[in-house]
């Protein structure tokens, strides 16, 4: 087994514990670079029967994927939408403005939760509730 191939498994993988979690924006991500290095790895296979029985596992990935972007999307629409943002330590360029303006430029947002324990100022929360 190819190293691009083993990684791609993992991806699928985690997008499998994921989807299990009804985590579906992690899910959706890790099927997407899983597919495409799986694809990418399915260039090097030599073997047939092996694509073949490779293409069908993609394409149940794919299917699957398709179906966890439609619920992503009625979740949107739904308005119960969830986003997980990962900051590294020491990043710059993520206002507040930048992260939430999507969210609260919608005139019939009614409620929002913020889960920020690195919000120690005073002047922090003035900089949020500029928004």
């Amino acid at each position: 087994m190819a190293l691009n191939e083993s990684a791609g498994i993992h991806l699928i993988k985690k997008a499998i514990e994921f989807d299990g979690e009804k985590k579906y924006e992690e899910a959706f991500v890790h099927y997407k670079e899983g597919i495409h290095i799986l694809l990418e790895s399915l260039k090097t296979i030599h073997d047939d029967k092996k694509k073949v029985v490779f293409r069908e596992k993609i394409n149940s990935y794919i299917d699957r994927a398709e179906k966890i972007k439609i619920l992503i999307n009625q979740s949107k629409e739904n308005e119960k939408y969830h986003e997980q943002i990962n900051i590294e330590e020491n990043s710059i360029g993520y206002s507040y403005e930048k992260i939430f303006s999507k969210f609260v430029s919608d005139e019939c947002l009614e409620f929002a939760e913020i889960d920020d324990p690195y919000i120690r100022s005073r002047h922090q929360v003035n900089f949020f509730l500029n928004i």
